[in-house]
Parts: C-alpha cells; structure tokens; sequence
C-alpha cells in the first residue's frame, strides 16, 4: 500500500487530457490550482478513467488478456510468461510483475477518485450546478467501489460469507493519503463497498441517462457536452448493474434479482440500451462497420485509446501468420460443444464463427476487439452489458426453483444472438448458464470471476479438444482463481486470508 500512495500516477491536468496523461509520478499539483474550477473536476474525473483503461488495469490485464488466458482452454503458446498465466504459475517473477502491475493500476485509479472526493465537498462554489457537483462526485464513489470490488474478487475469496466474514480483505482505501490503510475483515469491506454505492446511486439518481431532464438542458448544465454520452461514464444504471453483481457474491440471490430486473426495465425504457443489430454482424457490409463488441447493450462502456492496437497482436494472428502469439481455441472444441457446428445453433450464433469468431489454421481466433481507424465501434472495452443482467435473473430464477423462467431469460438473450430455437424444458439450465458465460464474455474478463463465484461448481469435467476428437480434463481449482498479493503488500504487513 505503501508503494501504490508514495508511487501514484495522478493523472490530472488543468486544461486538457492531453495534459493528465503528460503528468508524471514525481509532478505534485496543489488541489488550489488542480480543482479551482468545474472544468478542473470534469478534467480530474476524465484522468480516474483513463487509468482504468490503462493495459494493466481494465485496458488489458484483467479483461482480454491475463483473465481470460487463466480461465479459457486456449491453445498452448510460446511465450512462457503467458504459459506461466495458463498453467497457473503466479509465483514466476515476469507474471508476479504483470499481477503487481494490475494491483498498482486499480489502486491508482481509486487514488484519484479519492482526491477529487476530499476535495470536492469544499469546493461546491466552482460548480455552476449542484447536479454536476453531485454528479462527479457519484462517479467517483461507484468507480472506488467498482475497483475495490474487483480487486476483491481478483485478490480475495471466492466465498465473503459461510465462515469468511471474519478474514482479512483487501484494503479499501477511503481517502489520498500516505498513511497505510489497515485492512478490515470482509464483513466490514462489504459495507464500506455498500455504502459508496448507495451514496452513489442516491447522488446519480437524476442522471441524465434516464431521461427526466428539463427542456432547456444542452443549451444550460449541459452547455459544454459533457454529459452526453453518459455509457462511457459509470451512471446510475452501471451503478445498480454493479450492486447486482455484488448481491450475487453476497449470495443475496433475492435482492440480485430485484436489482437486474430493475437495471434490465429501466434500461430499456429509457433507451439507455437496445439490443445489437444481429443482421448487420452476418451480412456482407465491411468489417469496420460491424459492431462485434455489442456496444449498443453495454450499461458502462470504457474508451480505451489504441485498444485495437494493444490487443491485435495477442488475439489475433500476426501479420506472418504463425498465430503463435494467438490466443486461439481449438477447432474441436469449438466446432463439438462452444458452438456445435451439428446443430442448428451453433451456425446461427453470431458469437461465433457465423460472425465474432474467425477461423484460423485449425483453430478459432476473436474479432470482439477488432477494430480499423475507420471503424465507429474501435475503443470500446464492454464492462457491464444488460446480457449479463439476464444471466443474474436465470441464475436467481433456476436457485429458486424456477428453471423454466431461468431458461427464458437465457433464450432472451440467445434470440438477439441469431439463434432461432429455444432451450428444452429437460435443459440443465445451470450448466448451460456455464456456456453462455464462456460465449457470451470472451475478452471480457467476466468468465473468470463468474467461475470463481460458482466456485466451479457448473464447470465439466472435460471438454472434446484436438483433431482427433479427444476428451481433456479442465484443470482448472479454486485457488487458480486467486492472485496473490503483491510481494511489497505482504512486506508492509497485508495478510492475504484465504
């Protein structure tokens, strides 16, 4: 904790992005003249996401990168640091590095999130309007819990209850400081995580995303544009998004529930979502012009400058065509069960290989992240989309006893996949619900955390693999699930309870 105060990039500017981002460690803003005025605070809040899409943080490590290469059973590379992050090697020094590296990231961004948040609340006189101030002050307490919750579910248990309660968590850190922030047991991290996203939600609750504006709104609070587009921002519905996924770690099944429904009704009402255009994804206009991140259902979308160009030459083969770089599923495997070519849905799916998915030397690689310098849909990282919404109510429905009700949010979202048959009422709906999440979430990094909440419980105990059609066993336990803490937490004296 030490390292991550005294070393924090504050990306802040006063004029521009371009100036945050210029920023460096060492550089020491005064707040007087970092926020002296509602710009400074749209500025500040501009660089909290940056640091996000950072590659160590939600830009890379942590989504399209080192989540998915723990959990999804790609072919075998030949770069031994990222065989290391396949076999679940975390105590190799180059992977220790990547791991500590995405610690220090997420830390950093809940760094400047914290110094806009002791600041702000004095500075109410450089606000034009008390809806900005409460509005960036919202954003800043659901991006502290949004990262505080992942590090807990990175770094953590998978199990916050049952006997854990009393465990050691990660720090959740309230305030930029240099003092070392004790760690508190799960219970109470747990509540300090509830409470920055309910002060957030009630801070948020007339955000412009719902629509109730007044009439006169671009041309007064929103003279300058800055609340447009409010999915790049975590708004009130990525908030409740958030408190749902929560509640499902909580195992609190019944508020999860109530929380999707509602994400899932007011999205749609407000038109804050839609679901993707599947015609375009399969018809014959150019690859640019196809939206294969789904963008037009994403709750809270993160713009990643140059995503494209960081992932192209790991996702996707290089330009020699060898592939080895390539995180490429086997053929088999995708063809037998991810998406069964013998069946109808399977080539009418449009995650794969109807559309998302591209053939390539005997195995399958992802255009999710594809993306030209033409195309309109380059830069966007999905971090909460309303399908996962409807994977909370089927799990909440099928836990409940109502399979059948589970089965026809699943079929929800599979109909705006393409697909034109429906689930059988003989369905294992539980373990279909495991392959909707390795499909739905590919480059996404969500697999990963929805394996380690299941605690495995729905993963197969082997998956058809290799050309001749060969049956594999998932090696795959709990403790791969967790990555440890940082070598210089633990020398500070942090305590990693599992």
């Amino acid at each position: 904790m030490k390292r991550y105060l005294l070393l924090a990039i504050i990306t802040f500017g006063l004029c521009s992005c371009n100036e945050w981002l210029e920023a460096t460690s060492s550089t020491q803003f005064k707040a007087d003249a970092l926020l002296s005025s509602e710009e400074g605070f749209q500025d500040a809040l501009t660089g909290a996401y940056i640091k996000m899409g950072s590659i160590s943080a939600y830009g890379g490590n942590i989504t399209w990168k080192y989540n998915d290469l723990t959990t999804y059973p790609y072919l075998p590379f030949s770069a031994q640091q990222v065989t290391n992050f396949q076999n679940h090697v975390y105590d190799n020094i180059n992977v220790k590095n990547e791991i500590d590296a995405t610690w220090l990231a997420l830390y950093n961004a809940i760094a400047n999130v914290n110094f806009i948040l002791d600041n702000i609340d004095s500075r109410r006189d450089v606000f034009t309007s008390q809806k900005k101030m409460n509005w960036i002050k919202g954003e800043c307490l659901a991006i502290r819990a949004f990262c505080h919750f992942d590090l807990m579910r990175l770094f953590g248990t998978w199990e916050w209850g049952n006997g854990n309660e009393s465990k050691l968590a990660i720090p959740y850190v309230l305030h930029y400081s240099t003092e070392i922030t004790p760690q508190k047991p799960y219970s109470e991290t747990v509540e300090l995580l509830m409470a920055d996203i309910e002060e957030a939600l009630e801070l948020l609750a007339d955000d412009p995303i719902t629509g109730n504006i007044p009439e006169d709104f671009d041309f007064t609070v929103n003279a300058d544009g800055y609340w447009n587009n409010r999915n790049l921002h975590l708004n009130v519905y990525a908030v409740k998004a958030l408190l749902a996924r929560v509640y499902m770690w909580q195992q609190d099944y019944a508020k999860a529930e109530e929380t999707a429904r509602d994400v899932v009704d007011k999205c749609f009402a407000a038109e804050a979502v839609s679901w993707v255009d599947v015609d375009k994804l399969i018809s014959t206009v150019a690859n640019d012009q196809k939206d294969w991140t789904f963008s037009t259902e994403h709750i809270f979308t993160l713009e990643v400058t140059g995503l494209y160009e960081k992932a192209s030459g790991f996702i996707l083969p290089t330009a020699g065509g060898t592939g080895d770089g390539t995180c490429r599923l086997d053929q088999t495997f995708c063809e037998a069960q991810l998406f069964p070519t013998l069946s109808e849905e399977g080539l009418e799916d449009v995650r794969g290989s109807v559309s998302q998915l591209r053939y390539f030397a005997g195995s399958y690689v992802s255009n999710k992240l594809y993306g030209s310098s033409s195309s309109i849909f380059r830069n966007k990282m999905p971090m909460l989309k309303i399908s996962e919404m409807y994977y909370i109510l089927a799990e909440c429905a099928v836990r409940n006893g109502r399979k059948a009700e589970a089965l026809t949010y699943m079929d929800e979202v599979r109909t705006h996949r393409g697909i034109t048959s429906k689930y059988a009422d003989s369905t294992d709906a539980m373990q279909q619900l495991f392959w909707e999440y390795m499909r739905e979430f590919i480059n996404e990094g969500q697999f990963f955390y929805y394996l380690k909440r299941d605690n495995l419980e729905h993963k197969p105990n082997s998956v058809v693999s290799g050309s001749a059609g060969i049956t594999t066993t998932i090696n795959l336990r709990q403790k791969d699930l967790i990555f440890p803490y940082p070598d210089e937490e633990i020398f500070y004296g942090r305590n990693q309870e599992l």
